[in-house]
């Protein structure tokens, strides 16, 4: 039972710690398309709309990938680097006829 206790602690803290980087919800709504730049660690906030929810969610993904990979290119320290993206959070409305989606993405540049 100690152990299993410890495993949940040790998971939670290594989860906090992952997302060090992302800046506290008041500060990030992520209710816009907007992108931010840390050293190394970019934010990324980007929305899509569709009939379905999935749809919706997918297409956000794909335009903050989009978005770094343009801001990427454009950068002497970003281009030809390796990189990790990391989903944090989506969030979705919808008006009754369509969904909208916001999806914030994390991407590390090596």
């Amino acid at each position: 039972m100690k152990t299993i206790l410890f495993l949940l602690l040790f998971m939670a803290s290594v989860s906090q710690a992952k997302n060090a980087y992302v800046p506290p919800p008041e500060k990030w709504k992520c209710t816009e398309d907007s992108s931010e730049r840390q050293d190394n660690v970019w934010l990324l906030c980007a929305s899509g709309e569709g009939d379905k929810q999935l749809w919706a969610m997918y297409r956000a993904l794909a335009n903050a990938v989009t978005e770094f990979n343009l801001l990427c290119k454009e950068s002497s320290d970003c281009k030809d680097q390796k990189r990790t993206m990391e989903p944090m959070r989506a969030t979705c409305q919808n008006d009754g006829v369509s969904w909208k989606c916001w999806r914030l993405l994390k991407v590390t540049v090596y």
